[in-house]
């Protein structure tokens, strides 16, 4: 009776011990099979960006679209208008937001009056010279003619009365003659070298008047371009660290995308694309197909996505800037609607979208 007792007892605790195994087996199932669960892709925030990078899984899920993560850029690029570092500047011309046209002065720098006052003093110069060339020229032409006459003459009499003449007389009219003589061609040289230091003294007053005016504009800075002021970074009385203001042409938007590599052998230069920018939907082309593979620098704010993807630059051209213009740099979703069925396996048969 009492061994019958034990052999329930044992009974009974041998099958709690496999109750409780099956149920750790089980929870370890169930945690295992969530664990192994793919990621499904973020929805898109509500302000237009993306919610989640480009990725193998995004591309899997969407195999007739590309998505991919994008910032707004100026078609031209940003132009970082410069100075010389430590320069101060005295004046800026501009305020952001405003148009400029090309040559359009946008900054004055420190020595600007040095500079001008140089310039006036060069034109002075050159002017003075100017004046007085032609009155010294002439008197140099009378005073060399006015020589050469009275030298024909000396020497005439000295011909017809030297021979009379003896001792101190012979003497003082040698001395006569001489001095006549060097006169003559004192100003005989002298008018040479007016007449011929009139070029190179004309060049040299230019090129002081140059200089000046080089110096003069050294202190102005000018746009290259037209466009738009987009940040100005110095303000009067500041000292340049070398970049003044930053401004571009926002007549023409790209949105530039980071593709993920496998994705990139479908798209082709030409394929539609649909820039998502706040909500609105802004349409596009492919515009250019980048070559070089590297990591992504535009990643998603949900922490699930993945961080360290191997992308491609692949420009797209909104039909539409004006939305664009306004949010520059900004980050994006790009949807492209791929024509390419398969991966191109040499240069051949990439096809015009690769280079």
């Amino acid at each position: 009776m009492a061994g019958d007792r034990t052999l329930g007892i044992s009974t009974r605790g041998v099958g709690k011990t496999v109750l409780g195994v099956l149920a750790v087996a089980t929870l370890v199932l169930l945690v295992t099979g969530r664990s192994a669960r793919p990621i499904a892709a973020a929805p898109a925030r509500a302000d237009g960006s993306a919610g989640q990078g480009p990725s193998p899984a995004t591309s899997a899920a969407s195999p007739t679209s590309v998505v991919a993560l994008a910032r707004l850029r100026p078609a031209a690029g940003l132009i970082a208008v410069g100075v010389r570092p430590g320069v101060r500047v005295e004046e800026v011309k501009v305020k952001e937001g405003d148009p400029v046209a090309a040559g359009a002065g946008l900054a004055i720098l420190e020595g600007r009056a040095a500079a001008q006052h140089q310039l006036d003093l060069a034109n002075a110069q050159k002017a003075r010279a100017d004046r007085q060339r032609p009155p010294r020229l002439a008197s140099a032409k009378k005073a060399a003619e006015t020589s050469k006459r009275r030298l024909e003459e000396a020497s005439k009499l000295y011909k017809q009365f030297g021979g009379t003449l003896q001792g101190k007389e012979r003497y003082d009219a040698e001395l006569a003659l001489f001095q006549v003589e060097m006169q003559a061609l004192k100003a005989d040289l002298d008018l040479q070298l007016l007449e011929g230091d009139r070029g190179s003294e004309d060049a040299i007053l230019r090129a002081q008047v140059q200089l000046a005016e080089d110096g003069l504009r050294a202190t102005e800075v000018r746009a290259a371009g037209s466009g738009r002021v987009l940040r100005i970074l110095v303000h009067p009385g500041e000292l340049s660290s070398g970049t003044l203001l930053e401004m571009a042409d926002l007549s023409s938007m790209v949105a530039t995308a980071e593709v993920y590599q496998s994705d990139v052998p479908r798209l082709r230069v030409g394929d539609p694309a649909v820039v998502n920018i706040l909500g609105n939907p802004v349409a596009g082309t492919v515009a250019r197909i980048g070559s070089i593979v590297g990591k992504n620098q535009l990643t998603s704010v949900d922490p699930r996505a993945p961080r360290d993807l191997r992308v491609v630059e692949v420009t797209v051209q909104l039909v539409d800037s004006a939305v664009a213009a306004r949010y520059v740099n900004m980050e994006v979703e790009v949807t492209i609607r791929p024509s390419g069925t398969e991966p191109a396996h040499d240069a051949n048969a990439a096809g015009p979208g690769y280079r």
